[in-house]
């Protein structure tokens, strides 16, 4: 099993600065666990409503869904959303 690997975007990250690093990680096999991630091309993913256009213009499968888990990705909508994205990073971390 890879390295297991959560990230948290905030205003101060470039989405270039993220999705890079990010997709090459998950590309390896390791778990990411983004929140407010702008890429996710053929995966389901969640986001702010106000992004679900972004989302599924970059190719992703937007879920209207607190937390989504595909394949070693975790994605929540809103902090409101947390705990549940903490269970389940936690459960992707614990495998």
């Amino acid at each position: 099993m890879g390295k297991k690997i959560a990230v948290t975007v905030t205003d101060l990250f470039e989405d270039v600065e993220l999705t890079s690093p990010a997709e090459s990680f998950e590309a390896a096999g390791h778990e990411v666990a983004p929140i407010e991630w702008k890429a996710g091309k053929g995966i389901d993913i969640t986001g702010y409503r106000s992004i679900r256009n972004d989302l599924k213009n970059a190719g992703a499968n937007y879920k209207d869904e607190e937390v989504v888990v595909s394949r070693n990705i975790v994605t929540s909508r809103t902090p409101d959303d947390l705990p549940a994205f903490n269970r389940e990073s936690l459960n992707l971390l614990g495998r």
